[in-house]
């Protein structure tokens, strides 16, 4: 599936999952998140991320970068790791297998400690997610760099959105791509 956002930046992004999220996929991305299997996020990521990352590349020669959407200290300390960082190590490797020079850099932090947002609707989504990410200090990112930011489940987008948002905020010359693993319909 692929949706195209305009963010407040007057810049665009585009998403793509590789999976719905029903039935089994489920059960993965529910052991992926909760069940402490960090393996299987970087086994995901290579056969079902890396692919949507070499399919979008198509014979451009422009530096490609992928990162994870992140989480806030407290959650990465309780699961023991960011499940959206094994994901975006596994598809950096199956990308680096298909021969293209890319490389894993952490351009997001979370600013806050927030409220989970399983059971909000799309507006309380939105809200909760305003102000709750920003680059890390600023990187050496090429002007025209593919940025790919990784998350595990995508349900309204505006985590993956006001990612987004942060990353163009400081590299406005960069093409944003957000790929999810899976997407709830």
């Amino acid at each position: 599936m692929l949706l195209s956002g305009t963010l407040p930046t007057r810049k665009t992004a585009t998403f793509r999952s590789a999976l719905y999220f029903t039935g089994p996929v489920q059960i993965y991305c529910y052991s992926l998140k909760y069940g402490g299997n960090y393996s299987l996020g970087v086994v995901l990521g290579k056969h079902f991320l890396a692919p949507l990352i070499v399919s979008t590349l198509a014979g451009q020669r422009r530096p490609v970068i992928v990162t994870a959407m992140p989480v806030h200290l407290w959650r990465r300390f309780k699961r023991g790791y960011n499940q959206s960082e094994a994901l975006a190590r596994g598809a950096l490797s199956g990308v680096r297998e298909a021969g293209v020079d890319v490389y894993y850099e952490e351009l997001l932090k979370k600013t806050a400690h927030r409220q989970s947002q399983i059971n909000f609707d799309p507006f309380q989504r939105w809200n909760n997610t305003k102000g709750a990410f920003r680059t890390t200090k600023k990187k050496r990112v090429p002007r025209d760099a593919l940025i790919f930011i990784i998350d595990d489940t995508v349900t309204t987008g505006s985590s993956l959105l006001r990612a987004a948002e942060a990353v163009l905020h400081n590299y406005p010359k960069a093409e944003v791509h957000l790929l999810a693993l899976a997407q709830e319909l």
